[in-house]
């Protein structure tokens, strides 16, 4: 079958998700409906394939995602390299909340979150995915095609934006100068994962909410009305005989990643998968309230400043190596890295 190209695709559904506050809505004149973009999945026509692509592609995110952090964070110049005090203050890699720690922390959650994708990949009884993505890109799944780049100012951009929760605000001018960077819209991470949530929820359990936690039942259940308009509820959600619980003891074990904030999950059932896909969210990729510990809050105070630091600098010399950008064997200059 030829890889589609995801096309994404906008729906009109309720704005009220949660039908608690329909007075209130009704009384403020807010608008009825809102628009929701999902990717079109009708080449999938199972529910088992729709997770399989969605897992494989978050895979894939994640990896691409933990290497260009890294990339990232060895751009940097030591505090010793630079000569403005609040500078080297943001250099020093031993504070949790200086640059080059902030990056380091999230490619490490990033690497939890490749772990636990291939947990639930074993749990349906499918193949583990260790790709970072396809070159060029075939997928519009991806956030923004992977390049490998010192931090600047407008890759800082585009991680804020990838990493943000669909409803944050306060960040257009980050929107606009991401684009630019890009080249083209930068894809919330957060719409792949709840799309997951949409599809690890039993058919008739979105509305009741499935995973405890009111923002994100609320923003599966906005998915969800897209989705069913795409194609009938039966071509989306997961049915039990799709889980194998059996294969718990071939998934990635937690005690072995007790590292900081990382975080491995196993999946034994539905109801443990639809809590990583949710704790993944929470951590930083899924539309939810961000947290102090989200990585959407820690690139966001990289961008702007605060905790102490300055705001990340428009000249990035002052602070980043000269490196290359993708760069390629050849650029390499020692022999035996070379080799």
């Amino acid at each position: 079958m030829p890889t589609p190209a995801f096309e994404w695709k906008e729906y009109e559904v309720s704005a009220d998700m949660g039908g608690e506050n329909l007075e209130l809505l009704v009384a403020e004149a807010a608008p009825a409906t809102v628009t929701v973009a999902i990717p079109n999945l009708s080449a999938f026509p199972s529910p088992l394939a729709k997770a399989e692509i969605l897992l494989q592609s978050a895979a894939e995110v994640e990896h691409a995602l933990m290497v260009q952090y890294l990339y990232a964070a060895y751009s940097l110049k030591t505090p010793g390299e630079v000569s403005d005090p609040a500078q080297k203050q943001a250099l020093v890699e031993t504070s949790e909340t200086a640059w080059p720690q902030v990056l380091l922390s999230i490619a490490r959650e990033e690497m939890g979150h490749l772990m636990t994708v291939q947990n639930l990949l074993l749990l349906l009884g499918l193949a583990p995915n260790f790709e970072r993505e396809d070159f060029p890109p075939r997928k519009d799944l991806y956030p923004f095609k992977l390049h490998l780049e010192p931090l600047t100012r407008r890759s800082l951009a585009k991680y804020v934006v990838a990493e943000a929760a669909t409803d944050a605000t306060g960040i257009e001018d980050i929107i606009a100068l991401s684009t630019e960077s890009a080249g083209a819209t930068i894809n919330r991470v957060g719409v792949l994962y709840g799309m997951l949530g949409v599809v690890f929820t039993a058919d008739g359990a979105v509305q009741s909410g499935a995973s405890g936690d009111a923002g994100w039942d609320a923003i599966v259940r906005r998915l969800a009305a897209a989705a069913h308009q795409q194609a009938p509820p039966e071509a989306w959600h997961l049915h039990d005989e799709d889980f194998h619980p059996q294969v718990l003891s071939r998934q990635a074990d937690p005690e072995d990643w007790q590292v900081g904030h990382l975080r491995v999950h196993r999946a034994a059932d539905r109801v443990a998968a639809i809590q990583a896909i949710r704790d993944i969210g929470e951590q930083g990729e899924g539309p939810t309230t961000a947290s102090e510990l989200s990585h959407f809050a820690r690139f966001l105070t990289t961008f702007r400043g605060g905790a102490g630091l300055p705001p990340f600098p428009e000249a990035s010399e002052s602070v980043t190596r000269e490196v290359p950008t993708d760069p390629k064997v050849q650029d390499i200059t020692d022999a035996r890295t070379r080799r």
